[in-house]
């Protein structure tokens, strides 16, 4: 394989490869008060990682405003790789520090926000698809100013809406043409390899006595409070890091993300840019063998989180492929792969955790007719549950349902309403690109849909959904190629 040819371009690289590096060294940096407290055991050196937060955000407005790919390419960076870095560093930060340190990429993304807005918002053509972030974000403050729950709490909650619109509005802030936004796949795929390649290395040469020395129990307890999720195996790990197959206690995938459900549905986006675009590589006969080396590389890590969220989003993306581009083919491969759901160990639906997380959709439906105006953010849902006792228990499986039980009505609708909408452009776009036999336009299009369809629907069913590690990626796709798109670029 020719490598430069699966890499960004040259003139990228030359730029903003060097300021990923000079940012990810500050970073570091930032970091260094901290260390030093827990190495000369200072007691409360957690209250130092504000050095890193103020780091952070310095960082953020200053690549957001000189360049958007940097900014981006830093993010994409820190989302997979900060759990693993934070682990050791669990016992001596304490809850505070690491609670603190597990936000980096919320501080990042919330002064990203901003400092794009400003820079670039005059020169954005805005359309009904950004209008509807508007109400889902107004319900989100409306519900975190009433609700009865704690201000830290209810902050929490919000910050589950407020990442959603976020990385989407990030997205169409940055202003990247068509280049780029293929630029930004291309990064997103090397990272997913670097990101597979290690969760290879710690699924099958990390033991349980590995993982708990690396911190990972310290770092969950810090993280979350308390670490109700342990399971009953050597060392500290968590619960949902095992999977039950065919009555088998079997080890899941985690990789740096040390979260196998979050890993599955972050792989989900280069697997599908690998189906849908196979004009990221030269088509020599060398490539192709890559490309389907790297594809089979991908879904093998895929497969081995034994995560059903980014396996639903591959196979719906495919499912969606086959229906508008080969309708006959369609009909061959939609009994096939619906197939999978009633004969794969992985999706026996009354084993492992799906009772949970299809219980938890439905008391969300029900909720609906019982409070319909909702309780208020902090009152359900699985942060609520992470960090507050009076949280209402069976709402952690859902967004939809956790959503529904804080929000009511109108929560549920506005969601709904912004994934239609982001949905509908991108339709649109597809519908216009096969008009004008633009092949890279309907693929990208396609890409989007898949991906944007995919988060609504496993939210349904599970939190994790909309997790920054998770929907961030794809969210940000979005909104980067709908600014292509509606400026001509």
């Amino acid at each position: 394989m020719n490598l430069p040819q699966v890499l960004p371009q040259h003139r990228y690289i030359s730029t903003v490869t060097a300021q990923v590096i000079v940012a990810l060294s500050v970073l570091a940096i930032g970091l260094l008060p901290p260390l030093v407290a827990i190495v000369a055991g200072l007691s409360d050196s957690g209250l130092l990682v504000a050095t890193h937060a103020i780091t952070t955000s310095l960082l953020a407005f200053l690549l957001g405003w000189q360049s958007a790919k940097a900014a981006f390419l830093v993010l994409l960076i820190i989302l997979p790789w900060q759990p693993l870095f934070s682990m050791p560093l669990a016992e001596g930060l304490g809850s505070a520090g690491i609670k603190m340190l597990v936000a980096t990429k919320d501080i990042y993304i919330a002064v990203l926000l901003p400092t794009l807005y400003l820079k670039n918002s005059k020169r954005i053509k805005w359309n009904f698809a950004d209008m509807a972030t508007l109400p889902f974000l107004l319900i989100y403050i409306l519900y975190m100013v009433i609700s009865p729950a704690g201000l830290f709490i209810a902050l929490v909650s919000f910050r589950e809406g407020f990442t959603i619109i976020a990385f989407y509005l990030v997205g169409r802030l940055g202003r990247l043409g068509y280049p780029e936004v293929k630029w930004l796949l291309k990064a997103m795929l090397i990272i997913a390899i670097f990101v597979a390649l290690f969760g290879y290395i710690e699924r099958f040469f990390f033991d349980e006595l590995t993982w708990t020395n690396l911190g990972v129990g310290a770092y969950m307890e810090a993280k979350q409070g308390t670490l109700r999720s342990r399971f009953d195996v050597v060392g500290e790990i968590p619960k949902n890091w095992f999977s039950r197959v065919n009555g088998n206690l079997v080890r899941r995938m985690v990789s740096g993300i040390g979260d196998p459900t979050s890993l599955s549905r972050y792989l989900s986006l280069p697997i599908l840019t690998l189906l849908f675009l196979p004009e990221m590589f030269h088509p020599s006969k060398e490539n192709k063998v890559a490309r389907f080396a790297i594809f089979c590389f991908l879904t093998g890590a895929l497969i081995l989180t034994f995560g059903r969220g980014g396996l639903l989003i591959v196979i719906g993306g495919i499912i969606l492929w086959s229906v508008f581009n080969r309708p006959k083919l369609a009909l061959m491969i939609v009994p096939i792969l619906a197939s999978i759901f009633f004969v794969a160990p992985l999706f026996d639906f009354n084993s492992g955790s799906i009772p949970g997380h299809i219980e938890s959709a439905t008391n969300g439906i029900r909720q609906l007719f019982v409070t319909p105006l909702g309780l208020g953010l902090g009152t359900a849902g699985q942060k609520a549950l992470s960090f507050s006792s009076n949280a209402i228990t069976g709402t952690g499986e859902s967004y939809v349902a956790a959503l529904a039980f804080q929000t009511g009505i109108l929560g549920v609708a506005t969601y709904s309403l912004f994934i239609a909408a982001v949905s509908l452009v991108l339709f649109k776009r597809y519908r216009q690109a096969k008009r004008l036999q633009d092949k890279t336009g309907r693929q990208l299009a396609m890409l989007g849909l898949s991906v944007i369809l995919g988060i609504y629907i496993t939210s349904a069913f599970a939190n994790s959904a909309i997790a920054p590690i998770s929907a961030g990626p794809s969210l940000l796709y979005c909104g980067a190629f709908l600014t292509a798109y509606l400026q001509g670029k």
